[in-house]
């Protein structure tokens, strides 16, 4: 009987660790309901997050690259995971 996976990437920052007006990126991943934030060790201005996309809003250059960066993201830790679901 095969069981089911779950699998879920999301991106938040910390805003208590504001400095400046930027805050440092973290991707959250979940599997199975077992979570874990990684840094991605950039900074975004608070004022261009969107807490509830988790992206960057506008078409400021800096929202574009941001929202690239995490695309990118998105796709490495999606790979990885279907790599490891291949291993076993």
């Amino acid at each position: 009987m095969k069981t089911s996976q779950s699998f879920r990437v999301y991106f938040t920052i910390k805003s208590d660790k504001a400095k400046d007006g930027r805050a440092p990126l973290y991707a959250a991943v979940t599997v199975n309901k077992e979570k874990a934030f990684i840094a991605l060790k950039q900074q975004i201005s608070l004022s261009i997050w969107d807490f509830g996309k988790g992206a960057a809003k506008g078409t400021r250059d800096e929202s574009r690259t941001v929202n690239a960066y995490l695309d990118e993201v998105r796709l490495s830790l999606g790979n990885c995971y279907k790599e490891l679901l291949l291993k076993g």
